[in-house]
């Protein structure tokens, strides 16, 4: 069973159960939703620090579900035991693309643009380091690969302390941007969304 296979609540269950999904449900899904919205289904994503990979897979439900999809990962395996062989159960036959690396490296950057070829990506997923010079780092060197019409989405926007919110303030100004943060309880970690094109 995939996680296209069942409702995002079932889908998020499942991640979480199998692979740990650290953003909230509420968020997540109007981030789904508005992705929908706006894209349609899509065939490239990139996710920048997957963690143990539940939020990787989620994004696999926005995929067609076909070979051609392309689910990219770029995180470090010390920030968590990311099981690429269960997302890539999860979202099957969706092909997924893991790189252990620091985002911010050249080494990071070129391995994205090799494993791409010709290929621009659909909805860039950044969640890394939540430093301000790191999270614009992987900002300016990943929306580049990005197609005209896609989303950037920021994961923190609303944690306290996080250079994030800084980097996130000062993107949006040149973006239409729409912001998910849960309706319930106190505490807010967001998703910010920048609608290119």
């Amino acid at each position: 069973m995939t996680v296209r296979d069942v409702s995002f609540a079932d889908a998020y269950k499942m991640c979480r159960k199998a692979l740990a999904v650290l953003q909230y449900e509420d968020e997540l899904s109007e981030f789904h939703e508005k992705c929908n919205e706006y894209l349609g289904s899509v065939s490239t994503i990139l996710e920048i620090g997957s963690q143990r990979g539940g939020n990787l897979a989620l994004l696999g439900r926005l995929m067609k579900g076909t070979l051609d999809d392309l689910l990219i990962s770029v995180s470090l395996s010390n920030e968590g035991a990311l099981d690429i062989p269960r997302v890539q159960e999860l979202v099957s036959p969706s092909r997924v693309v893991y790189f252990d690396m620091n985002s911010q490296s050249a080494d990071a950057i070129e391995a994205v643009r090799n494993v791409l070829c010709d290929r621009l990506i659909d909805i860039i997923f950044i969640d890394g380091k939540h430093t301000y010079d790191a999270s614009m780092s992987d900002y300016n060197n990943y929306v580049g690969f990005g197609k005209s019409r896609s989303i950037i989405g920021f994961h923190d926007i609303c944690l306290a302390n996080a250079g994030v919110i800084r980097t996130y303030n000062e993107i949006k100004k040149r973006y239409v941007t729409h912001e998910c943060i849960r309706k319930a309880g106190s505490t807010n970690k967001g998703i910010g969304i920048l609608y290119r094109g």
